[in-house]
């Protein structure tokens, strides 16, 4: 039996790799978000609360492209599916929080950098 390495399987190719920019630990950040320096862009930033498996913020970065998007979930299994919809449509405006909201909130969100909360 011969095993084929990643590299040179016709899926391989299809599959986006991991972008590692796009989901942050609550637990690791040190600092208040700088969220031009998260999307490389200075936009208005809106956050999803609970964001599961991105459904959302897949439909609101793809009609909305001039506005930043973070989700915030507690579930790294939905986490995990919501980023790969977003490397999949190869969407550039959303990144993901990983952990407790109001602990992200209250620690590394500066109250007038973001615009709007989807709950």
């Amino acid at each position: 039996m011969t095993l084929e390495s990643p590299a040179s399987c016709p899926s391989a190719e299809k599959r986006a790799a991991p972008r590692g920019d796009l989901w942050r630990e609550v637990s690791s950040l040190t600092a208040e978000a700088d969220f031009a320096q998260w999307f490389g862009a200075d936009r208005p930033v809106e956050i999803e609360v609970g964001c599961g498996k991105g459904s959302f913020l897949v439909v609101a970065a793809r009609t909305r492209p001039e506005v930043s998007f973070v989700g915030v979930e507690t579930e790294g299994k939905y986490m995990k599916i919501a980023r790969m919809k977003i490397e999949k449509r190869g969407i550039a405006t959303v990144r993901f929080v990983h952990g407790d909201f109001v602990y992200f909130l209250l620690n590394h969100v500066a109250p007038a950098a973001v615009s709007a909360y989807h709950f």
